[in-house]
């Protein structure tokens, strides 16, 4: 998902990443000995420490620093597109959250203010599922969909298979272009599957059943 919406923007825009989202720097160029380096915070660790490991930052790459906070990048992501519009420039921003972080009151603001200053901004929910431990119905509540969010803010909102690399692709330039025209933002529910653990100290037997797939 991540690596086909970075063939879709442009050098400049910016994007306000989670955890899972290093291949928008991959796909961007960005070294993997470099991000290696930043990981083990040696002495070429471009950040020289002063971030966690997995958390990168590339302002060459369009990459804002990773925050172990889930969902402050998306009010940044909205406020940055606004910055952009109102200087008059062409660029725009891409958020990023996960759909168990949907839940946040962070996500609702920056909808609220995406829409009331038609922000050009991607507001991207990456849903894998689960949320670490708790399926993805939990977050979103009474909402057929993830993407129904975006209506009650009256911004344009989509369902999309994000293991479709060219359904992405195409997506994410279609809202690009909507950014870029002045249209306002974009809400995509990119729909996959975490098909192995939250993290190396989750145990997903526990609370998936044997037959998912």
């Amino acid at each position: 998902i991540a690596c086909a919406q970075q063939r879709a923007l442009r050098p400049g825009d910016m994007h306000f990443p989670t955890y899972r989202q290093q291949g928008l720097l991959i796909a961007g160029g960005y070294p993997i000995v470099t991000m290696i380096n930043q990981v083990l915070s040696n002495e070429l660790d471009p950040l020289k420490g002063r971030q966690l490991p997995v958390m990168y930052s590339s302002k060459e790459h369009g990459f804002f620093s990773i925050s172990g906070n889930l969902a402050t990048q998306y009010v940044q992501a909205v406020g940055w597109a606004m910055a952009s519009a109102l200087s008059g420039d062409s660029k725009i921003a891409s958020a990023w959250i996960g759909e168990g972080a949907s839940a946040e009151s962070d996500f609702h603001a920056a909808l609220l203010f995406a829409s009331t200053y038609q922000a050009p901004v991607i507001l991207n929910i990456v849903n894998n599922q689960w949320a670490i431990s708790t399926p993805e119905d939990f977050a979103r509540g009474a909402s057929a969909t993830f993407a129904d969010r975006g209506f009650g803010f009256s911004i344009p909102a989509i369902r999309v298979d994000g293991n479709d690399y060219l359904a992405v692709y195409a997506a994410s330039q279609w809202a690009a272009e909507r950014a870029r025209a002045n249209l306002g933002p974009t809400l995509i529910e990119w729909v996959t599957l975490r098909v192995g653990a939250h993290s190396t100290s989750d145990d997903p037997s526990v609370y998936r059943p044997d037959d998912e797939g």
